[in-house]
């Protein structure tokens, strides 16, 4: 279910993007991993290092996976089995990615991931949450920045819905398309100002979505076709 919308879409003969969206998820069949995607990582890793495959995407430990940077400040907490398993009813798949993250706390807590792009080529990032540990809704408050620009003040990973009592059962994610200014892709997740301000990361994606130039090519290719029907049509 998409429940947010944050920043704005802007249409150049098809699709120029700097769009944030926010939704919460019960099960893979709610998320959207149809892509093709340059990464596709677990923060906490899982047992023995072991991928695990959700629709299309392989997601893979980020400490085997070369090209991903992961740098926290305070103290940190790097587990494949962060406190309570989240139960998505037979998604096991889901409950193994979404159990592990990367977490800081203490004086100053930040989790920073950069990971290498092509500077120029538009990208759908997605980031995946799961709040094991408090099972009250708004408990945990912090900020998420891409290129340093704040994509989601005061984010939650227990939006109102999403409280527990046995396991969590409901995560959120976080999609945002860009064009990458440079030639490595900063996130950056600091504390928020209410409830727990520790930052973490479960998972996130990064794809390569066509340029808008093709999408233009292919709206006027269509146009072109249409008329062409409509003239022979009428002979």
């Amino acid at each position: 279910m998409r429940t947010v919308i944050l920043g704005t879409v802007c249409a150049v003969f098809a699709f120029t993007a700097s769009a944030t969206m926010i939704s919460t998820f019960t099960s893979s069949a709610d998320l959207d991993l149809s892509g093709d995607y340059v990464y596709a990582v677990s923060l906490g890793g899982t047992w023995n290092n072991a991928s695990v495959d959700i629709q299309n995407a392989t997601f893979v430990d980020h400490r085997v996976s070369g090209d991903v940077t992961v740098i926290t400040t305070g103290n940190a907490v790097i587990s494949p089995y962060y406190e309570t398993s989240p139960d998505y009813g037979t998604d096991n798949a889901l409950e193994l990615l979404m159990h592990g993250l990367v977490l800081a706390w203490g004086t100053d807590p930040s989790v920073g991931v950069s990971v290498d792009v092509v500077a120029g080529q538009q990208y759908e990032l997605q980031l995946f949450f799961s709040e094991n540990s408090y099972k009250t809704a708004g408990a945990r408050n912090f900020d998420i920045a891409v290129e340093n620009v704040t994509i989601a003040d005061e984010f939650t990973p227990i939006p109102a819905g999403a409280d527990w009592t046995t396991a969590p059962h409901t995560g959120v994610w976080v999609t945002h398309q860009f064009i990458a200014g440079d030639t490595t892709l900063n996130i950056d997740l600091t504390p928020g100002s209410s409830g727990d301000p520790n930052p973490y990361l479960g998972a996130f994606t990064l794809e390569a979505i066509p340029e808008p130039a093709t999408f233009g090519m292919l709206a006027s290719g269509a146009i072109f076709l249409l008329l062409a029907r409509r003239k022979f049509a009428r002979m």
